[in-house]
């Protein structure tokens, strides 16, 4: 009876180390899947006022804030900032929320296109001071419903961890430099525009008048 009872009392203590070791690997798992930033870095983007973008073997694209507006440069090549280019990047930068992390030492760079060969750098300064120092790697999109996840991999230039961030950035800043240019050549307001003359060899030129709400080919309502 004896012999009986400790038998059972072992079985059942033991079953119950088994299910408290589940309990604590299953915690630990859990903890180690979040063990990780919740934000790759943390921008103030309306203190921006600098951001360098560093691509192998090609000079750095620089964006500085001139008064209202943003410059691009590039060595000897200069000119406005496109406002949508300079808006997307403070969108990303604004809201670099990791998803996932998805490598954890050096080796596993070169998977997620953040090797200093593969990668873009980006620095990003507030009030002239560096804020952020990204490696931005590859992009990637995953069809969700009616439309797509987008996503990001980067990583901190002075880390090893390989991070999934939310967004486009990778294609945000992966560009040459007429990519990021203003290519505006000219900006009226179209209610202020009267007139239009164009001008072909021979006899092909013809103007465009606005007669009231009317606009008139050569004397003869337009199409």
């Amino acid at each position: 009876m004896l012999k009986k009872f400790n038998n059972k009392t072992l079985i059942i203590i033991l079953v119950s180390l088994i299910v408290l070791v589940g309990i604590v690997q299953i915690v630990s798992m859990q903890k180690g899947e979040r063990n990780f930033r919740a934000y790759l870095a943390q921008v103030d983007t309306a203190s921006v006022n600098k951001i360098e973008l560093i691509g192998f073997e090609t000079e750095p694209i620089i964006f500085e804030q001139k008064a209202r507006n943003w410059q691009v440069t590039q060595g000897n090549k200069i000119a406005k900032a496109d406002k949508y280019s300079i808006d997307n990047i403070m969108k990303s930068l604004a809201d670099l929320k990791v998803k996932k992390r998805v490598g954890v030492k050096a080796e596993q760079w070169e998977k997620y296109e953040v090797t200093d060969s593969l990668g873009t750098r980006m620095k990003v300064y507030e009030d002239g001071e560096l804020s952020a120092d990204l490696m931005i790697g590859r992009f990637s999109y995953k069809r969700m419903g009616q439309g797509f996840a987008m996503s990001t991999n980067a990583r901190l230039t002075d880390e090893d961890e390989v991070y999934t961030v939310e967004g486009q950035l990778s294609m945000t800043v992966k560009r040459d430099f007429n990519g990021f240019r203003d290519k505006t050549l000219l900006q009226i307001p179209a209610a202020d525009i009267q007139s239009v003359k164009y001008t072909y060899p021979a006899d092909s030129s013809f103007a465009l008048t606005k007669s009231g709400s009317q606009w008139m080919a050569n004397g003869q309502p337009a199409d």
